[in-house]
């Protein structure tokens, strides 16, 4: 069996105005009504809209009727709580403008207090009339019409089943709206309105016995139907019993008819068979005609729903269409730019090969005639040195002479240059060495000396490029580090912070506990308090009791009755009283361990909200890196630490609370022990006396009404027998029987012998039924006519031996 989904929200309670004929549930699809809910919605014209707050148990409610035209606010309806508006004034519909409007309140698993008085439960911020105060001329009063003749019909329909039955009942239910349809398909349609959802049916199920799978015990196992049918019988209406089956067969119907026997009920059956009248003819025409209607706008709607859907499937294939054309477009754009791109690439490429060679090829042609240049200086040096050699001496020692002063001037030049970084002075010349050799070794020195400074510097300017490469990079550790510790201390005072406001929650939970629990000790004080005063209340009566006792032996008999029904009174006051007390405080006792009830679902909802934010915390802070995880196993350890002293604290207060209970409850299992035996045996001691009194007032010759005394008297015996119990039964049926007797024989000796027959027979018929009483009776009474006259009024199955015996006397 499955489990059935719950109306949500699973308690629900609405309350507004309705008109005469709608429906007992407010919004449940009519429009003759219009209501607020505990969810804050309000529903009128069939609709429903979010007009105001929630609101819960124990909270005074209430709704303002405007109906004065002067008012800014004629014609509204607005919903106060505690006195105080919670939602702006609603206009009524139209439909329920100048037409009587009665106060409805329907509800679900909920109880509800109505109040009509002439003061509101809670104090509005301005004046207003209550509805019991409203003037006859602002009021309608409606009447309950109740039959002529004081008898309500129950109307029994007698058919076959699936000929029209139920449309039957329709036409006669809507006729007759005063009666009440008793069915399986009623019940199912009231669940459906409460919020109960049904899964849907199968073959199994009918008309007239529709299956109930709603995954409900008290559904599925038809006690809502038992307890319809208990209330039905006791309840006075006009009623329609559609059982189909039921009504066809014998048994059935008898079993029926039985639970409307009662003298307010009128059984009335009606047969529908045969050829049905042309207005129902016409009514079944019609409503086929409307059933093809409604399935004719059913399919055009289908086949309109699915041109729609058709129209906008191709629609969405167009727009797809042309997205995979756009982006087609877009690849092929893509793919010649990128063409066009490696095109230029492979242009550049060339034209840079091309300059290459070009520069190459210049390169060439220059050493070509650098070649052919130095060839010629050859051949014109070795044609020269074929020439005059006096005339190229003085040639050369003029080019010699001329390459000495340019070396000279460039020294001097690079002397001057490099003076500020030298200490030491330039070499001079020697006088007998050549100037140029000189000067070639100074130059190369020099040369060296600038290629090993250039390499220093290069290999010095990489070494810091390198040391500040490093530095940036441990600059960007350490914001790094500094950031991460930001996040763990931000993290830390979160958390710290959630922690703090746990702390804070449970410092407020033990408060409201300590709290409960110190209204649970006013309570139980206020209890003993009851308790005391109820002990010295009883104590009193007993004391009255007892005078009005003492004061019955010393006067005589002939007053005696007066004083045993003194006592009767007083004990009857005494132990409704008693009743009363114990009563009260049996509800005081149920109060205190309801309220205990409530302080451990608290505690429990508070642990589970705990568990839940503890749970909620640990996700929001898992850890995701080594320092994080450091951190929240640090985190962890505290919050732990805290979390068991929490425990531990919890632990001794459920203790506490649990021992406070436990010794409450004995001491209130004792106090209840002790109050019972009390009672049983203050009620033993007065039924004693009661019986007692009883039996002396009927001996009494002067005691006057004796059929009086003899109902006192059996009242009495009747409570004895219910009352006693062991050998206080044996001797007390033996001091009554014994009474009982002797009572005979004095009122036959008086002529009062039919009398006493009837008499002597109820008495004995009070008594148990044992065959050695009945014997002591028998052979007590000595008549035989009273025998016989005795024997002919036992009906009871416990006198048959007296029956036995009656043919002996005849």
């Amino acid at each position: 069996q499955g489990k059935a989904r719950v109306p949500m929200p699973r308690q629900l309670v609405r309350l507004g105005f309705s008109t005469a004929g709608s429906s007992l549930i407010l919004a449940d699809g009519g429009d003759g009504c219009v209501c607020f809910d505990s969810e804050g919605s309000f529903y009128a014209d069939r609709k429903r809209t979010q007009a105001g707050k929630r609101f819960g148990r124990d909270q005074a409610l209430g709704v303002l009727l405007n109906l004065d035209e002067k008012s800014p606010n004629a014609n509204t309806v607005s919903l106060f709580c505690g006195g105080q508006r919670v939602s702006q004034p609603q206009p009524l519909p139209d439909k329920l403008k100048g037409v009587p409007l009665f106060p409805h309140v329907s509800f679900r698993n909920v109880t509800v207090q109505v109040s009509f008085g002439p003061l509101p439960m809670s104090t509005l911020p301005f004046k207003c009339r209550m509805l019991q105060e409203a003037a006859a001329d602002d009021v309608k009063m409606v009447k309950d019409v109740k039959p002529k003749d004081g008898k309500y019909e129950v109307v029994f329909p007698v058919a076959f089943p699936d000929e029209g039955t139920f449309d039957w009942l329709d036409g006669f239910m809507e006729k007759n709206p005063s009666y009440v349809e008793l069915s399986d398909r009623k019940i199912q349609e009231w669940a459906v309105k409460s919020g109960i959802w049904k899964p849907k049916g199968n073959w199994k199920g009918c008309n007239d016995k529709p299956e109930f799978n709603y995954g409900l015990q008290h559904m599925d196992d038809l006690s809502i139907r038992r307890a319809i049918n208990s209330i039905t019988s006791v309840v006075p209406r006009n009623y329609v019993v559609m059982e189909v089956k039921q009504n066809l067969t014998q048994a059935d119907r008898k079993n029926n008819l039985k639970r409307f026997r009662g003298p307010s009920f009128k059984r009335v059956a009606h047969v529908v068979m045969g050829e049905p009248p042309k207005e129902y003819k016409a009514k079944v025409h019609k409503k086929l005609i409307e059933d093809k209607q409604v399935k004719a706008e059913a399919q055009w709607k289908m086949r309109k729903l699915e041109k729609e859907r058709k129209k906008a499937i191709a629609a969405r294939q167009k727009e797809i269409a042309a997205q995979k054309k756009a982006a087609e477009e877009a690849r092929k754009k893509a793919a010649e730019e990128a063409k066009k791109k490696a095109e230029e690439e492979a242009a550049a490429k060339k034209k840079a090969e091309a300059e290459a060679a070009k520069k190459k090829a210049e390169e060439e042609a220059a050493a070509k005639k650098a070649a052919e240049e130095k060839a010629k200086a050859e051949a014109a040096k070795k044609k020269a040195a074929e020439e005059d050699p006096a005339a190229l001496k003085a040639k050369f020692e003029a080019r010699k002479a001329e390459q000495r002063e340019e070396a000279k001037k460039k020294a001097q030049e690079a002397a001057a240059k490099k003076a500020a970084e030298q200490k030491a002075a330039s070499p001079s010349p020697k006088k007998d060495g050549t100037l140029s050799a000189e000067l070639s070794k100074f130059k190369e020195v020099e040369d060296t000396k600038a290629e090993k400074a250039a390499k220093k510097k290069a290999v010095e300017a990489k070494l810091q490029a390198e040391k500040e490469e490093r530095k940036a990079e441990q600059a960007a550790r350490q914001e790094e580090a500094l950031e991460k510790k930001r996040i763990a201390q931000a993290d830390i005072a979160a958390r710290k912070a959630k922690t703090d406001k746990e702390k804070k929650a449970a410092e407020e939970a033990k408060a409201e506990a300590v709290k409960k629990k110190a209204a649970a000790e006013a309570a139980e004080k206020e209890l003993k308090k009851k308790a005391k005063k109820n002990a010295k209340l009883r104590a009193k009566m007993e004391e009255k009791i007892n005078e009005l006792e003492a004061r019955a032996e010393t006067e005589p008999l002939a007053a005696l009755a007066v004083k045993a029904r003194e006592v009767s009174k007083v004990a009857a006051v005494a132990n409704s009283k008693l009743e009363k007390v114990w009563n009260d405080e049996i509800e005081e006792a149920r109060k205190l361990q309801q309220t205990k009830k409530q302080l451990k679902e608290q505690q429990a909802k508070d642990v589970a909200a705990q568990m839940e934010a503890r749970k909620r915390l640990a996700e929001e802070n898992r850890p995701h890196t080594a320092e994080q995880m450091a951190l929240a196993a640090e985190k962890r350890g505290a919050y732990e630490a805290f979390e068991l002293q929490q425990r531990k604290q919890r632990n001794l207060l459920r203790e506490e609370l649990s021992s406070l209970e436990d010794d409450e409850d004995k001491k209130f299992r004792e106090e209840e022990e002790v109050r019972q035996a009390a009672m049983q045996e203050h009620r033993k001691a007065s039924i004693r006396k009661q019986l007692e009194a009883a039996t002396l007032a009927f001996g009494n010759d002067e005691t006057p009404n004796k059929e009086k005394t003899l109902s006192n008297l059996m009242t009495a015996v009747m409570q004895w027998r219910s009352d006693m119990d062991g050998a206080d039964v044996d001797s007390a049926r033996s001091s009554v029987v014994t009474q009982i007797t002797s009572n005979a024989r004095q009122l036959l000796a008086k002529g009062m012998e039919s009398a006493s027959a009837n008499e002597v027979s109820k008495l004995l018929q009070t008594l148990p039924g044992k065959a050695k009483d009945i014997d002591r009776v028998w052979n007590g009474v000595q008549d035989s006519d009273l025998k016989m006259k005795l024997a002919s009024h036992f009906e009871v199955a416990e006198l048959q031996p007296l029956k036995e015996k009656l043919p002996q006397l005849q």
